[in-house]
Formats: structure tokens, C-alpha cells, sequence
């Protein structure tokens, strides 16, 4: 009995993996299909993929309701009380949100340090940020360094600036292999670094924030920082033009042991005032040694735009093949 049942969790959580890896892909119609099965063998995260696909196809209340049915059955879930809570904060039903949270925090069984770090989000996105720092503060040790973006984000919130840059500096000084240690992703460092540069700006500290800023899109690339630095610059041109930029470069190390230095390509869309310039900024996302690699592929001109500020828009990711 108990090898069966252990099978049967086993396939319930290959089926959730495959149901989100369909959501990924945009995919709802066969994520439900998925989420159907998950339901006919008893398993709470179905109701948690079926009201996913719900959201993807912009129903709402349809996402809500299928969340309750589930409740209805299985009221100590506290994964679906999570993920009431985070559907309402979605849709700015903030005090809805809040009671999930704390039903959740009911239940046996519970990950209280994943509905802190939600009910920490959804107080910032509510502009509640005593609050939010009041439940971040309840995080395990553990939880601290994958919550740090949203903590950094809450104190410059409460213009406490100087703690913002103590607390980003102390992760981003650390060695590559201690942020991996820690659980954190190249992203979180990206965030880390644009919240410590929107502190140096607030101190007064243009230079500072602007080498910050640019340190953070080489780790990541998010709208919110790549929104930042060009804010920042503030560079307008008569002349700036929208451009599709594909650049091609040389990767600085094998992807696997053994393998050659592979090549790759990126996608920028760029306003520049020509290619050449299009290209200064696209090496700004890359280490030194990759970014003298760069060269342009294709620059489409899309349009003129003289009253939009000049600097990357949004980048796609490396796209590697073997280098002739």
C-alpha cells in the first residue's frame, strides 16, 4: 500500500510539473487536460492548475470559483489557500488576499515562510510597507536571501535608504558559488543591484547609481531595471530611431566541460540614433571579454521616435550554436 501510494505522488507531481510547463508555453487547453487528471486521482494541485489556466484566459472569477470548489472539499489545503490569496492580491482585492493568508497560516502542514513572503507582496503592492516589513521579519534564515529584492524594495519604499545598500552589498559581494549556495538567482542579484542604485540616486549619488544600474543588467535584464537606466540618462535625440537589433559575439567559456567556446545571438529592440550606437548599448548587457566580441547580424529600422528616451527597450535571451 504504501509503494502505491507513493507511485501515485510521484505521478501527481510529474503531471503538476508537465501542467506548468504547459501554462509556460501558453498552452491552458492541454494544462487542463493535465489538471482534469490531477482532479480524478484526488490531488489538491489540480484545482490549483485548473483555476491557472482560468487566469491565462483572462477569467478571473472563473479561477476563483474553481479554487473554492476545491476548498470546499479540501478546507485544510493550505497551498490553495496560497493561491486564493495570491489571485485576489492579482486582482487588487487586497483584504480578500489577506484572510487566504491567514487561513492558510491555520492549516496544518504549512510553509509559513512561503505565505509570509506573499503577504509581504501583497502589502508592498498595496503600498502598505510597515506591514510588509512586519512579515518579511518573520522569514526563516533560510527564506532571507530569496526574499531580499522585496526587502530592499520596502526600505527604499520607507526612504531608508543607507539599510538598502547595506543589505544589497552583502549579498553581492559574495563569491558566485556562495549566491548559488544561498538560493540566489541571477535575477535576484539584478534586482539587488538596481534597488541599491535607486538608493544611491536618492542619496545623491548619480555615479554610483549609474554603475549600479549597468552592473545590474549584466546579471538581468527585467523591464523594471532596463525602465531605470534610461530614466536615469535621460538621453533624447531628434534623430533616435526604433531598432530591431540582432548582434552575434563569443561566449568566454565552454558551456560543458570538454565542449568548444560556443558562439550565440541576441535580440535587442533598441532606440538609438543609428546601428552603431544600437550596438554600444547592446554591449552594455555583456562581461568585457564578450562584449568586444559583438558584432551586428541585421538592424531593422522600425521607426523614427524623437521624443522617446534612447536605450534598450528589451533583450532576449543567448541563443548558443557551435562557433566554425
Amino acid at each position: 500500500m504504501i509503494d502505491k501510494n507513493k507511485e501515485k505522488i510521484e505521478r501527481a507531481l510529474s503531471l503538476m510539473q508537465e501542467a506548468y510547463e504547459r501554462l509556460d508555453a501558453h498552452e491552458p487547453a492541454r494544462a487542463r487536460k493535465i489538471g482534469k487528471t490531477l482532479l480524478s486521482m484526488g490531488f489538491s494541485g489540480a484545482y490549483e492548475i485548473l483555476s491557472l489556466c482560468y487566469l491565462q484566459e483572462g477569467k478571473p472569477e472563473e479561477s476563483i470559483k474553481i479554487i473554492k470548489d476545491g476548498l470546499k472539499k479540501m478546507p485544510l489545503a493550505w497551498a490553495l489557500w496560497r493561491h486564493l490569496g495570491n489571485v485576489y492580491c492579482d486582482q487588487e482585492q487586497f483584504l480578500l488576499a489577506h484572510e487566504s493568508y491567514e487561513k492558510a497560516l491555520a492549516c496544518s502542514g504549512v510553509n509559513p515562510d512561503s505565505i509570509n513572503f506573499e503577504s509581504a507582496l501583497a502589502f508592498y503592492r498595496e503600498r502598505r510597507y510597515p506591514q510588509a516589513l512586519d512579515s518579511l521579519e518573520k522569514l526563516s534564515v533560510d527564506a532571507a536571501s530569496s526574499s531580499a529584492p522585496l526587502k530592499a524594495s520596502v526600505l527604499n519604499a520607507l526612504l531608508r535608504h543607507e539599510e538598502v545598500i547595506d543589505l544589497c552589498s552583502s549579498y553581492c559581494k559574495l563569491s558566485p558559488d556562495l549566491m548559488e549556495a544561498q538560493g540566489l538567482s541571477r535575477e535576484n542579484i539584478s534586482s539587488l543591484l538596481t534597488e541599491m542604485a535607486l538608493a544611491q540616486q536618492a542619496l545623491s549619488r548619480p555615479k554610483e547609481a549609474l554603475e549600479l544600474l549597468l552592473e545590474a543588467i549584466i546579471w538581468g535584464s527585467d523591464a523594471y531595471t532596463l525602465s531605470k537606466l534610461r530614466e536615469m540618462r535621460k538621453l533624447l535625440s531628434s534623430e533616435a530611431k526604433q531598432f530591431r537589433l540582432t548582434v552575434s559575439g563569443r561566449w568566454n567559456e565552454p558551456l560543458r566541460d570538454g565542449e568548444e567556446i560556443p558562439a550565440f545571438f541576441r535580440v535587442f529592440q533598441v532606440v538609438a540614433d543609428s546601428p552603431d550606437e544600437a550596438l554600444e548599448y547592446a554591449k552594455e548587457f555583456e562581461i568585457p571579454q564578450i562584449a568586444e566580441s559583438l558584432q551586428i547580424e541585421e538592424c531593422i529600422d522600425q521607426k523614427a521616435v524623437p521624443d522617446v528616451l534612447k536605450g534598450v527597450y528589451e533583450v532576449w535571451g543567448h541563443i548558443f550554436f557551435p562557433k566554425e
